[in-house]
């Protein structure tokens, strides 16, 4: 009978490991055992015909827990027994009650192993309850195994001896398992695991609320990120342990789907005591729509906007007027000191920069012409009108690049005068415009004003 025959009629087997109990139970009384290890044992390998894997088979708690071509410790182990290279025979399923013998020739080679296992048997366990065992236990046994002759040496700098490896177990099909691999040269594990935030506020007081605003805000869920990595070993005598791993965020609102303005002008690079508010652009029956997600915002911290560069100025107006009067409610907790700025990312240093976003105005009145003629009377004031992606310096088209020299030029202030500029946008001009045109005015030290003029387009 060949190793593949006797795959087929695992029937055979089975009946007469079933039956085995009954046939040896007058030859020794039931042994129980919390932990047992058991070296030297062969097994048919789950993916090569005709060939014998030699593994240790460790049982905790009548279960079959590890199955390793690996050394494995003798310490902590209630038993450790030395099969001799035997064969094993039996159920192989890990994490249920251990049932299989071991005989002391392989029946694949000689089939009448199976007709006198009182002669050929050395070890049976049914159940997790040992029912004969002829092995001597290992401090008594041979002290050399062939599972791995030369013990492991740890360097002084290893962190950790790496755990013993559970060879792939898929006995009955001699499929291996689809995330793992093995060879003469290494093996390892496929891995992956997505990471998920979620949280809610089932209650709160009043107190509470003064102090760090409405909580229920931060109620939700969200994809944290997509983590993955393969990790095993490579067999040298002293085997090295290799992981190799990777994560994406591209599932994380708050890093992918926001596509914050790039400029090479740098700005405020670090801020102490801040809380984050987001704005996305979400896009629903062809329109572009703002989508708020203020979960992380804290009152008495300093806040940083994060907006999708994308947007234009009339989803982007509403939501600031209505966080900044958030802001500046009264609050028996507020602290004070606390401001507001713009992100952007800086394209120089490759981090994220803030530009200060002072408490401004938003006007949305139709009718400026009286007081941009005010304004203009001052020969050291100017206007900057952003019309989509348009820029007009007191009604005249210009560059972003020749806003500064034309304004050096053309402005008259006095030695105790600074230049000042309003600005005035329409409502279809793009955050992207806007944050390009405040960072740029804010690098070259012009001082905007409090008030910016906001109209629509009729």
């Amino acid at each position: 009978m060949t190793l593949p025959e006797l795959r087929i009629k695992g029937f055979t087997l089975l009946f007469l490991l079933s039956i085995s109990p009954f046939l040896l139970a007058s030859e020794s009384t039931p042994i129980e055992t919390e932990k047992l290890l058991i070296k030297n044992v062969y097994l048919n390998s789950p993916d090569k015909e005709n060939e014998t894997l030699l593994v240790n088979l460790i049982i905790i708690d009548k279960k079959l827990d590890l199955v390793t071509q690996d050394e494995v410790k003798d310490e902590g182990m209630t038993k450790v027994l030395d099969a001799h290279k035997g064969f094993f025979l039996g159920n192989l399923k890990i994490g249920e009650p251990a049932s299989f013998m071991i005989l002391n020739e392989n029946p694949g080679e000689n089939s009448k192993v199976l007709l006198d296992t009182k002669k050929h048997l050395t070890f049976a366990i049914s159940k997790g309850t040992i029912i004969k065992s002829s092995l001597d236990e290992f401090d008594k046994a041979a002290p050399v195994s062939d599972v791995k002759k030369k013990k492991p040496k740890q360097t002084g700098w290893l962190a950790y001896q790496p755990p013993p490896r559970q060879i792939p177990l898929s006995y009955k099909t001699g499929q291996r398992k689809w995330n793992t691999w093995d060879n003469d040269y290494f093996n390892g594990y496929f891995l992956a695991g997505l990471v998920l935030d979620r949280q809610k506020w089932t209650s709160q007081n009043n107190a509470s609320e003064q102090q760090v605003g409405d909580l229920t805000t931060f109620n939700g869920g969200e994809i944290r990120a997509l983590r993955f990595g393969v990790a095993g070993q490579l067999k040298f005598d002293t085997p090295w342990v290799y992981v190799i791993a990777g994560a994406t965020n591209a599932f994380d609102k708050g890093f992918e789907k926001t596509i914050v303005l790039a400029s090479d002008i740098p700005g405020i690079s670090e801020i102490q005591n801040h809380s984050s508010i987001w704005v996305f652009m979400e896009t629903k029956n062809g329109e572009h729509l703002a989508d708020l997600n203020k979960a992380n915002k804290i009152l008495n911290t300093h806040w940083i906007y994060n907006i999708d560069r994308n947007l234009a100025m009339k989803e982007i107006v509403p939501i600031l007027i209505a966080m900044q009067e958030n802001k500046n409610k009264d609050s028996m907790h507020k602290k004070e000191g606390m401001k507001s700025y713009f992100s952007y990312a800086d394209t120089k240093s490759r981090n994220i920069s803030l530009l200060l976003f002072p408490q401004t105005n938003f006007i949305t009145d139709t009718s400026t012409t009286n007081v941009m003629k005010e304004f203009r009377e001052n020969t050291c004031n100017a206007i900057i009108e952003l019309n989509s992606d348009e820029i007009k310096l007191n009604g005249i088209r210009k560059s972003l690049t020749a806003l500064v020299s034309t304004l050096e030029k053309e402005q008259q202030c006095t030695d105790e005068e600074k230049l000042k500029v309003m600005l005035i946008f329409d409502e279809h001009t793009s955050y992207q415009n806007y944050l390009e045109l405040k960072v740029y005015l804010h690098a070259n030290d012009i001082h905007c004003e409090p008030a910016e003029y906001f109209h629509t387009v009729k």
